[in-house]
């Protein structure tokens, strides 16, 4: 059985199980970008789940059903969990798979979220860690192949918000050139500044 921490903040609680990662200044901008939002219902799709904060908090405050995915057996453990805390856990479906590869194609979502690993490298794939943090040779490789699945099983249309975290490094400019090859449009809503870093909170949305 997992033996796992409880945390109980003043807008959600949450578990956190050894082998998952744990919430950190991404997870929470990403939380601050999906706050007060005008969406009225539909189908959520979380990939990544990790603990399940940003799932729970986004299924307790907007009337939408969810998916969450995580390649981690314990995150989607953890996720389930943290559900069931929260008394969300009638809300969502909770799948162990890499990235998408369990969405059927064609399912159509309003909103997607993703805090990717961005973290310059690449991962071991016997690794949880690895995978959770190391986003490819430039960072944002992850980030691209992982949006290029979703066009590619049809998971979203023009009306679909889609939230992530972009790191810099890279410059900015560069990824925000790179997501507009693929297919997509960008506005930034919020960035956080470190010594060493920026990330910043992003809705995305396809390209007309």
């Amino acid at each position: 059985m997992l033996k796992c921490e409880l945390y109980d903040l003043d807008w959600i609680k949450y578990y956190w199980c050894p082998g998952v990662y744990k919430p950190s200044d991404d997870t929470l901008l990403l939380i601050e970008a999906v706050s007060n939002l005008n969406i009225e219902g539909g189908k959520v799709l979380e990939i990544g789940t990790g603990t399940g904060i940003v799932l729970a908090y986004v299924l307790r405050n907007y009337e939408l059903y969810g998916i969450g995915v995580d390649i981690n057996p314990i995150a989607t453990e953890n996720t389930y969990m943290t559900l069931e805390l929260n008394n969300l856990s009638n809300k969502a479906e909770i799948l162990n798979c890499d990235s998408i590869t369990c969405i059927r194609e064609g399912i159509i979502f309003d909103m997607i979220l993703y805090n990717p690993p961005y973290l310059i490298g690449e991962p071991d794939i016997n690794d949880y860690n690895d995978i959770a943090e190391l986003g490819g040779r430039k960072g944002i490789d992850n980030l691209l192949n992982v949006l290029e699945s979703l066009l590619q099983n049809r998971n979203l249309n023009s009306k679909t918000q889609i939230y992530i975290i972009i790191p810099e490094p890279p410059p900015l400019n560069e990824t925000l050139r790179a997501l507009e090859e693929i297919g997509f449009n960008t506005k930034i809503l919020k960035t956080k500044h470190f010594f060493y870093e920026k990330i910043h909170g992003a809705k995305l949305e396809k390209a007309a």
